[in-house]
């Protein structure tokens, strides 16, 4: 069954719940860790404003 909007949210604020706020140990954890957390942060506010808007795609280049 498909997903709605709303399960989608949840599912994107879980997973940046999930990543937490700390550092990697290593240089490259941390690279990792920063770039995924910014992803997920981006995906999450541009899907946000795709539902407010009515939109149907979410345009995860075009800052916010």
């Amino acid at each position: 069954m498909p997903l709605s909007d709303k399960q989608i949210s949840d599912r994107l604020r879980a997973a940046l719940d999930a990543l937490g706020t700390e550092p990697g140990e290593t240089l490259r954890g941390n690279t990792a860790i920063e770039v995924v957390r910014s992803i997920t942060a981006t995906v999450s506010v541009q899907h946000t404003l795709a539902v407010e808007t009515d939109a149907e795609q979410v345009d995860i280049f075009r800052k916010p």
